[in-house]
Protein backbone atom coordinates (compact mmCIF):
# COMPACT_ATOMS: atom_id res chain seq x y z
CA UNK A 1 0.00 0.00 0.00
CA UNK A 2 2.87 2.36 0.84
CA UNK A 3 4.45 1.96 -2.59
CA UNK A 4 1.08 2.50 -4.32
CA UNK A 5 0.32 5.68 -2.37
CA UNK A 6 3.76 7.24 -2.32
CA UNK A 7 5.71 8.36 0.72
CA UNK A 8 3.80 11.55 1.57
CA UNK A 9 0.33 10.04 1.12
CA UNK A 10 1.41 6.99 3.15
CA UNK A 11 2.61 9.18 6.04
CA UNK A 12 -0.65 11.15 5.90
CA UNK A 13 -2.67 7.93 6.00
CA UNK A 14 -0.69 6.60 8.96
CA UNK A 15 -1.20 9.89 10.80
CA UNK A 16 -4.98 9.71 10.23
CA UNK A 17 -5.14 6.04 11.23
CA UNK A 18 -3.17 6.62 14.44
CA UNK A 19 -5.45 9.53 15.27
CA UNK A 20 -8.55 7.38 14.84
CA UNK A 21 -7.05 4.56 16.94
CA UNK A 22 -6.17 6.92 19.79
CA UNK A 23 -9.58 8.60 19.61
CA UNK A 24 -11.46 5.27 19.83
CA UNK A 25 -9.25 4.01 22.66
CA UNK A 26 -9.73 7.14 24.74
CA UNK A 27 -13.47 7.23 24.05
CA UNK A 28 -13.79 3.68 25.38
CA UNK A 29 -11.76 4.38 28.50
CA UNK A 30 -8.20 3.35 27.74
CA UNK A 31 -6.08 4.02 30.81
CA UNK A 32 -2.62 4.08 29.26
CA UNK A 33 -1.46 4.30 25.67
CA UNK A 34 1.90 3.25 24.30
CA UNK A 35 2.96 3.03 20.69
CA UNK A 36 5.22 0.23 19.55
CA UNK A 37 6.61 -0.60 16.13
CA UNK A 38 3.87 -3.12 15.54
CA UNK A 39 0.96 -1.30 17.11
CA UNK A 40 -0.61 0.44 20.05
CA UNK A 41 -0.96 -0.92 23.57
CA UNK A 42 -3.74 0.30 25.86
CA UNK A 43 -4.98 -0.81 29.25
CA UNK A 44 -8.63 -1.09 30.25
CA UNK A 45 -10.40 -1.94 33.49
CA UNK A 46 -12.40 -4.76 31.83
CA UNK A 47 -11.47 -7.17 29.01
CA UNK A 48 -14.92 -6.74 27.47
CA UNK A 49 -14.27 -3.00 27.03
CA UNK A 50 -10.95 -3.76 25.35
CA UNK A 51 -12.74 -6.15 22.98
CA UNK A 52 -15.31 -3.46 22.14
CA UNK A 53 -12.44 -1.05 21.43
CA UNK A 54 -10.79 -3.58 19.11
CA UNK A 55 -14.02 -3.97 17.12
CA UNK A 56 -14.59 -0.19 17.01
CA UNK A 57 -11.07 0.42 15.71
CA UNK A 58 -11.35 -2.34 13.11
CA UNK A 59 -14.69 -1.00 11.88
CA UNK A 60 -13.43 2.60 11.78
CA UNK A 61 -10.41 1.70 9.64
CA UNK A 62 -12.16 -0.36 6.97
CA UNK A 63 -12.86 2.77 4.89
CA UNK A 64 -9.09 3.27 4.63
CA UNK A 65 -8.57 -0.37 3.60
CA UNK A 66 -6.35 -0.80 6.66
CA UNK A 67 -6.51 -4.25 8.25
CA UNK A 68 -6.11 -4.70 11.99
CA UNK A 69 -5.18 -7.49 14.36
CA UNK A 70 -6.08 -7.07 18.02
CA UNK A 71 -5.10 -8.89 21.17
CA UNK A 72 -6.76 -8.61 24.53
CA UNK A 73 -4.88 -10.04 27.49
CA UNK A 74 -7.05 -10.80 30.48
CA UNK A 75 -4.97 -11.13 33.64
CA UNK A 76 -6.98 -12.66 36.43
CA UNK A 77 -3.95 -12.27 38.70
CA UNK A 78 -4.47 -8.58 39.34
CA UNK A 79 -2.39 -5.64 38.21
CA UNK A 80 1.14 -6.55 37.19
CA UNK A 81 4.25 -4.51 37.90
CA UNK A 82 5.27 -2.34 34.95
CA UNK A 83 8.44 -4.33 34.20
CA UNK A 84 6.48 -7.59 33.95
CA UNK A 85 3.72 -5.94 31.93
CA UNK A 86 6.23 -4.55 29.42
CA UNK A 87 8.01 -7.89 28.95
CA UNK A 88 4.67 -9.68 28.67
CA UNK A 89 3.42 -7.12 26.15
CA UNK A 90 6.40 -7.80 23.90
CA UNK A 91 5.80 -11.55 24.06
CA UNK A 92 2.05 -11.22 23.53
CA UNK A 93 2.46 -8.91 20.52
CA UNK A 94 4.66 -11.54 18.93
CA UNK A 95 2.11 -14.28 19.63
CA UNK A 96 -0.81 -12.26 18.33
CA UNK A 97 0.92 -11.43 15.06
CA UNK A 98 1.17 -15.16 14.40
CA UNK A 99 -2.18 -16.23 15.91
CA UNK A 100 -4.53 -13.69 14.31
CA UNK A 101 -5.47 -13.02 10.72
CA UNK A 102 -6.49 -9.61 9.43
CA UNK A 103 -9.58 -8.22 11.11
CA UNK A 104 -9.50 -10.64 14.03
CA UNK A 105 -9.52 -10.06 17.74
CA UNK A 106 -7.84 -12.66 19.93
CA UNK A 107 -8.31 -12.98 23.68
CA UNK A 108 -5.35 -14.33 25.62
CA UNK A 109 -6.32 -15.45 29.10
CA UNK A 110 -4.80 -17.23 32.06
CA UNK A 111 -8.20 -18.92 32.55
CA UNK A 112 -9.43 -21.84 30.46
CA UNK A 113 -12.96 -20.39 30.65
CA UNK A 114 -12.76 -16.58 30.90
CA UNK A 115 -15.91 -14.75 31.95
CA UNK A 116 -16.09 -12.18 29.14
CA UNK A 117 -18.90 -13.69 27.10
CA UNK A 118 -20.11 -16.62 25.09
CA UNK A 119 -18.68 -15.57 21.74
CA UNK A 120 -15.21 -17.09 22.22
CA UNK A 121 -13.80 -19.89 20.08
CA UNK A 122 -10.84 -21.72 21.69
CA UNK A 123 -7.84 -21.84 19.34
CA UNK A 124 -5.02 -23.11 21.56
CA UNK A 125 -3.03 -23.21 24.75
CA UNK A 126 0.56 -22.14 25.28
CA UNK A 127 2.91 -21.66 28.18
CA UNK A 128 4.47 -18.28 28.74
CA UNK A 129 7.28 -17.36 31.12
CA UNK A 130 7.79 -13.86 32.47
CA UNK A 131 10.45 -13.02 35.07
CA UNK A 132 10.69 -16.61 36.23
CA UNK A 133 6.93 -17.15 36.45
CA UNK A 134 5.48 -19.67 34.02
CA UNK A 135 1.75 -19.82 33.38
CA UNK A 136 -0.65 -21.33 30.91
CA UNK A 137 -2.08 -18.98 28.35
CA UNK A 138 -5.33 -19.85 26.59
CA UNK A 139 -6.06 -18.31 23.21
CA UNK A 140 -9.58 -17.57 21.96
CA UNK A 141 -10.86 -16.04 18.74
CA UNK A 142 -13.51 -13.44 19.64
CA UNK A 143 -16.56 -13.45 17.39
CA UNK A 144 -18.41 -10.16 17.06
CA UNK A 145 -21.98 -10.36 18.26
CA UNK A 146 -23.32 -11.95 21.38
CA UNK A 147 -23.16 -10.38 24.78
CA UNK A 148 -19.84 -9.44 26.35
CA UNK A 149 -19.70 -9.66 30.11
CA UNK A 150 -17.66 -7.51 32.44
Amino acid sequence: MASDLGERAWRDLLHRVHGIVHQRLKRLGAQELEEHQKGVVATFTQPSTAIRAAFAIRDSLTRFKVATKAAVYSSEQGVMRNSIARELTTQLMSKIVTAAVSGETILLSTLEKPAVGENLLPIGKESIKVEGVETNLYLFRVEQGGELKG
